[in-house]
């Protein structure tokens, strides 16, 4: 593996990743690096969530990865991301020091990069928010 945050800070990106070839940067967050990836075999497009474990209070970013796999891979819902995959590297010691989340990739930009222009529009984003948390309620989680 690479230690893609390293390189991504380098301004170059990390060529693979746990076997699937990555193409561009989408962005970070919550630990991680965010990279559109594609399956070298399928050539399917997918959004790879990566996480090095840099320092012992860095294994919650797996955890996080981990309980957003099983969410994604348990809620089915138009408005929901599907997990395909969790990938892990684990030490000698079976400690994980780096994973990645392997979900569907989608078009769209945020809100911060591109406003609503209106009331209704802002209505209709905070509806679309509530029903995809209304389908994860629905099967048991919330969203913290």
């Amino acid at each position: 593996m690479t230690n893609s945050s390293a390189e991504h800070t380098a301004g170059q990106l990390p060529r693979s990743l746990y076997g699937f070839e990555v193409i561009d940067f989408l962005g970070e967050g919550a630990g991680s690096m965010i990279y559109a990836a594609t399956d070298p075999i399928s050539a399917q497009l997918y959004a790879l969530k990566h996480v090095v474990v840099k320092k012992e209070k860095d294994q919650r970013f797996v955890e996080q990865l981990s309980t957003e796999y099983e969410v994604g891979s348990k809620v089915s819902h138009p408005l929901l991301r599907r997990s395909v995959e969790l990938k892990t590297t684990k030490s000698l010691l079976r400690k994980v020091t780096e994973a990645a989340l392997i979900m569907e990739l989608f078009e769209g930009s945020s809100c911060e990069m591109r406003p609503p222009s209106s009331v209704p529009a802002i209505v209709s984003i905070f509806r679309q928010t509530a029903e995809a948390l209304g389908a994860m309620h629905g099967v048991g989680y919330l969203h913290c």
